[in-house]
């Protein structure tokens, strides 16, 4: 199953300390509809609350664009 990213592709890439974080949500199209976002480990990606929650229960892959930003969350069916 596959969820696309709602976050603006322009808004989707924010720099913190000189790093690249992608940012995903399965609910908003603008960051800054909520203040609190996950990062998963070293990884440079930052999901909303709403979707960590969804997601964590889950194996999935991550999609990126030609660009580099996520563009979708692929779970993998269990």
């Amino acid at each position: 199953m596959i969820h696309n990213n709602q976050i603006e592709f322009e808004k989707r890439i924010i720099l913190k300390d000189d790093v690249a974080l992608n940012l995903v949500s399965f609910y908003l199209h603008d960051p800054a509809e909520t203040d609190t976002w996950l990062r998963l480990g070293d990884s440079p990606v930052m999901f909303c609350e709403k979707t960590w929650d969804e997601l964590s229960r889950y194996k999935f892959k991550i999609n990126t664009c030609t660009k580099g930003t996520v563009e979708s969350i692929e779970i993998e069916d269990s």
